[in-house]
């Protein structure tokens, strides 16, 4: 949070800025460098326009950068949104494509291995002779 020369803050980082010329000092528990950075942003956009518009005034090209940044920080804004929307919506595939993987690999074991194919007390267990069931030695490859 930012702040001009506002006391009621405690533990607060105090900032020293030129905008437009005009020295500020801001309040903020934000990093300097990144208060500074965004100062120094805001300074040469009010030098672009007043460079493009000589006739521009300081506070003219300071209301003119402001609907500029706001109107940068909305795009991205949706932008943002609009990624996050697309990250929900495949998530929310993905989790419904692991489900049906789930239940198909449910489905193709209960078909391999058939639901009574587990031995019962009183019947013996098959030996494994090393046979895969097709006459050859060895797994079989699937794609599970």
């Amino acid at each position: 949070m930012y702040n001009f020369g506002v006391d009621n803050m405690s533990e607060k980082n105090l900032i020293n800025v030129k905008i437009g010329g005009v020295p500020y000092t801001i309040k903020t528990d934000e990093p300097a460098v990144n208060v500074e950075r965004a100062a120094a942003d805001v300074d040469r956009r009010i030098a672009a326009h007043q460079r493009d518009a000589q006739w521009l005034s300081t506070e003219k090209a300071l209301a003119l950068t402001s609907i500029e940044l706001a109107d940068r920080y909305l795009r991205l804004k949706d932008e943002v949104d609009n990624v996050n929307a697309r990250y929900r919506e495949t998530s929310k595939q993905l989790f419904y494509l692991q489900k049906e993987t789930d239940e198909l690999k449910q489905k193709l074991f209960e078909a391999q291995h058939g639901a009574a194919s587990e031995p019962l007390d009183d019947e013996p267990e098959e030996k494994d002779n090393g046979e895969n069931g097709y006459g050859y030695g060895g797994e079989v490859s699937s794609f599970v």
